[in-house]
């Protein structure tokens, strides 16, 4: 697989996979704390569950989870969600790498378009998408009203 670095490799992961449960849950409150003081309150997203989930991408180094992603179409539209990189691992290119996986997987499977929700403080998040080749949208689905925090992207995948 093209853009993991050497000594990585890129697979899956199960939505029980406890490695990928924490690194989830590491990175959620990371993110929840840039948005400290923000009125929060227009955001009405249920949280996922497995079967929201068409799959999930992980890498490991050494057998150990340090980045991955998913697939759902929770929301009505397929969304890329839970985009994740371990700290120690961040600027090695993994996130674009599981970006780009999933788009893959997604056009295998005869999806022509992709969303995604993130915040206007996680600039990192921005640049990746754009630099990607994603399209700003305005808010949909269950952030249409939180123009406050929510940037959202799209991609045409054919």
């Amino acid at each position: 697989m093209t853009g993991v670095p050497q000594g990585y490799e890129i697979g899956e992961a199960d939505w029980d996979d406890e490695e990928f449960r924490e690194l989830v849950r590491w990175v959620g409150a990371q993110t929840l704390a840039l948005y400290d003081g923000v009125d929060l309150s227009k955001q009405k997203v249920r949280p996922l569950t497995r079967d929201d989930v068409r799959t999930i991408v992980a890498i490991r180094i050494d057998g150990r989870l340090v980045a991955a992603g998913l697939l759902s179409d929770a929301h009505g539209v397929w969304e890329v969600n839970r985009l994740a990189v371990d700290p120690d691992h961040r600027r090695l290119g993994l996130a674009r790498a599981v970006l780009a996986e999933l788009e893959r997987r997604a056009r295998r499977d005869g999806v022509g378009r992709l969303r995604l929700q993130t915040g206007f403080r996680q600039e990192a998040a921005i640049a990746l998408y754009v630099d990607g080749g994603w399209t700003r949208i305005p808010p949909y689905g269950p952030y249409a009203d939180d123009d406050i925090v929510s940037v959202c992207f799209e991609k045409e995948l054919t």
